[in-house]
């Protein structure tokens, strides 16, 4: 017997039991999960470049909703907002390849410092309950907030901004603040904006280079996870395809701000969103 009028009419009348009937066991299941995916792809989509751990947040609903390997899901998904970089980017980075800048050699340093203080790091981490890791990640990322609510009441009295410089100090800077995003809560967008805002760049140009910053590392972290034996499942397509389209979209929304706001608001904005983000973690 299906799902009869009487129990779509009066929601005391349907019984439980009949979503385990065979007929229905491989067709409910199915849109159920689509719909879980999908919630995981906008998740990343709209918090991967905005100063909180979009991966916790990844970890969490994962967790909540049953689905296995939470963790390597979340590193997953970031193939999506990468793709969304690429795609949003694609002239900037052919030009970047084919006609190599000081802003080409900036990226490569970052790369490589965030690797080597990230990959280290990442299997230190296992070696620690999730709990300390996640009590690092949230003082970490709490530091990050003032740090940046700070930078903005130190430069409210610029009256106009300028172009930062792709300098090795600032790459190495950048680069550390990268790299330490592996423990659990600590916002990679969150530390590489705070980095770079606080070298002078303008809102704009920050976003930008923290956007591209993301690339290397995100396909390095994937080619790991890859090799650790991660078990690729169809459904996370769904969620992949979300977080490229969302992704997008978030970073054509958080340029258009930039371009604006005042550069101290930008500041105090993206503080402030850190430390939103930590009260909703603890």
């Amino acid at each position: 017997m299906l799902i009869n009028s009487e129990a779509l009419a009066k929601p005391e009348a349907f019984d439980i039991k009949l979503l385990k009937r065979p007929y229905l066991n491989n067709y409910f299941p199915k849109h159920h999960n689509m719909l879980e995916y999908f919630f995981l792809g906008l998740i990343q989509g709209v918090l991967e470049w905005l100063p909180v751990s979009s991966e916790g947040f990844l970890v969490i609903t994962s967790s909540f909703l049953q689905i296995p390997e939470p963790i390597n899901l979340a590193l997953y998904l970031h193939l999506g907002t990468l793709l969304g970089v690429i795609i949003y980017y694609r002239t900037k980075i052919l030009s970047l390849l084919q006609e190599p800048s000081i802003q080409t050699t900036f990226l490569a340093k970052t790369t490589v410092v965030s690797l080597l203080i990230g990959f280290p790091l990442y299997l230190a981490l296992k070696l620690v309950t999730e709990t300390v890791a996640e009590q690092a990640g949230s003082i970490l990322l709490a530091l990050t907030g003032v740090a940046l609510i700070v930078t903005g009441f130190m430069l409210s009295k610029k009256t106009t901004s300028k172009k930062g410089e792709y300098t090795t100090k600032v790459a190495l800077f950048a680069g550390v603040l990268q790299g330490l995003a592996v423990i659990p809560g600590l916002s990679r967008s969150g530390s590489t904006m705070f980095a770079l805002l606080n070298r002078g760049y303008d809102q704009e140009q920050a976003l930008e280079t923290s956007f591209l910053m993301s690339i290397p590392v995100v396909l390095a972290a994937n080619a790991y996870t890859a090799l650790d034996g991660f078990a690729f499942q169809p459904e996370y397509l769904i969620a992949l395809a979300v977080a490229v389209i969302v992704g997008m979209a978030s970073m054509h929304v958080l340029l258009s701000l930039a371009k604006k706001i005042n550069f101290s608001w930008f500041c105090w904005l993206f503080g402030l969103l850190s430390l939103s983000a930590l009260l909703l973690l603890i």
